[in-house]
C-alpha cells in the first residue's frame, strides 16, 4: 500500500532594508566676536575676545581681521580667539573673527571699536 504523505509549511519573509543614503547634517558652529566697545585716547588699544562653539566637532582655527576703518591699528595676535590690537587712532573700526571647526564649517562674526579724543558722554565707556 502506498501513502501519501502531505507537509504542510509556512514560510516568512522578513525584507530588511539597509540604506546608506542621505544622513542629515547636525554639524553646526557658531562665531561670537564679542560686544562693541567704545575707549577714549590715550588709551590706543584694545583686546578682543572671541569665542566659537562647535556641535559635531571641534574648533580648528581661528582668524581676525580688519575690515574698516583708520589704516592705523595692529593686530598683535590674529590666530588666537583672544588678540590685542595696537596703534588706534580716532575712528570707528570693525574687526571680523572667523572661525574654522574640524569638520571644515566656517563663521564669522564682527565687532565694531570706535575710538574718541575726549569722552562724549562723560565716563560712560570702556576705560
Amino acid at each position: 500500500m502506498k501513502s501519501l504523505i502531505i507537509i504542510l509549511a509556512s514560510f516568512i519573509f522578513i525584507l530588511t532594508a539597509v540604506s546608506s543614503g542621505c544622513k542629515k547634517n547636525k554639524d553646526s558652529l557658531t562665531a561670537n566676536a564679542g560686544t562693541g566697545r567704545a575707549i577714549v585716547l590715550p588709551r590706543d588699544s584694545v583686546t578682543l575676545t572671541g569665542t566659537g562653539v562647535s556641535i559635531g566637532g571641534s574648533i580648528a582655527s581661528y582668524h581676525w581681521v580688519k575690515k574698516s576703518g583708520p589704516t592705523q591699528g595692529m593686530i598683535v595676535s590674529p590666530n588666537s580667539a583672544s588678540t590685542l590690537v595696537i596703534g588706534l587712532v580716532v575712528g570707528t573700526y570693525e574687526f571680523e573673527l572667523t572661525v574654522t571647526d574640524s569638520n571644515g564649517i566656517i563663521a564669522s562674526d564682527r565687532i565694531l571699536i570706535t575710538v574718541y579724543t575726549n569722552d562724549p558722554c562723560f565716563g560712560c565707556w570702556d576705560y
